[in-house]
């Protein structure tokens, strides 16, 4: 009986594309459940405020000139 050589090859081949794939599948999965906490250490609206007072941003916010009545 002859054997096939295409056999062992094919077995090879399709050993390591399962496992690439499975890898794939991994890698995707781990950035989709990673995605939501790297959005929300980058976003602007996300982040603390800072509690110190700035007094000069105060002091300025004082010296303005509002305007209620229209007729002066």
């Amino acid at each position: 009986m002859k054997k096939n050589k295409y056999s062992n090859y094919l077995l090879i081949i399709s050993i390591f594309t399962c496992i690439t794939v499975f890898f794939i599948i991994i890698q995707s999965s781990y950035i989709k459940l990673m995605k939501p906490i790297t959005d929300v250490k980058q976003s602007v609206i996300i982040r603390p405020i800072d509690p110190s007072l700035d007094l000069e941003t105060l002091s300025e916010i004082e010296k303005r000139n509002y305007y209620d009545n229209p007729t002066q």
